[in-house]
């Protein structure tokens, strides 16, 4: 049979088949891409939550401290705070950093004026003693707020499954 005789459905068949099987292919390779995307970004926010929560459990610490013996921190209340904070700016958004180094400066200069206020002169006194009872109703107003502002960073994601949903619901009601 001569390729004119053949019915038009199959020389269209024809010419077009590569072009379509080759777009089909490419298809579903840039689904496994974006599969295997989603997948990176699922992983990096698990390998990543110990060390957020990390940074979180001393801050709170540090802060719940503050808030419930109403003084400054000495250097073994700042120590895993000071240890941790230091992976903060790696690990979370710009936001949240300032508010960490915000935290931070309140923290460090609390402690300092509680140092160093025995060696005040007695017209200073008055002063370093008010900035110091400021810094602490801040840091311990900070107390119940700071979970709030972790949890966008610390919150997890119920990941969004990208299987067609019919095969999600057959797998359900097969295992179910």
């Amino acid at each position: 049979m001569l390729q004119s005789e053949l019915p038009l459905w199959v020389r269209y068949g024809q010419a077009l088949g590569p072009s379509l099987l080759a777009a089909v292919i490419g298809g579903v390779g840039a689904w496994i891409a974006l599969q295997q995307m989603h997948l990176a970004r699922v992983k990096l926010q698990h390998d990543t939550y110990d060390r957020k929560y990390a940074v979180f459990a001393a801050v709170h610490w540090l802060l719940t401290g503050i808030s419930a013996f109403k003084r400054a921190p000495n250097l073994v209340d700042m120590r895993d705070f000071i240890n941790e904070i230091g992976a903060a700016s790696f690990l979370f958004d710009d936001k949240l950093v300032v508010y960490l180094n915000e935290i931070e400066s309140r923290v460090h200069r609390a402690h300092g004026l509680n140092e160093m206020r025995d060696n005040f002169p007695e017209d200073s006194k008055a002063a370093a003693s008010k900035e110091l009872a400021e810094h602490i109703l801040w840091l311990g107003e900070q107390s119940g707020v700071i979970t709030e502002k972790f949890r966008p960073s610390l919150g997890l994601r119920k990941p969004r499954s990208r299987i067609f949903p019919w095969l999600r619901r057959a797998a359900a009601w097969h295992l179910g």
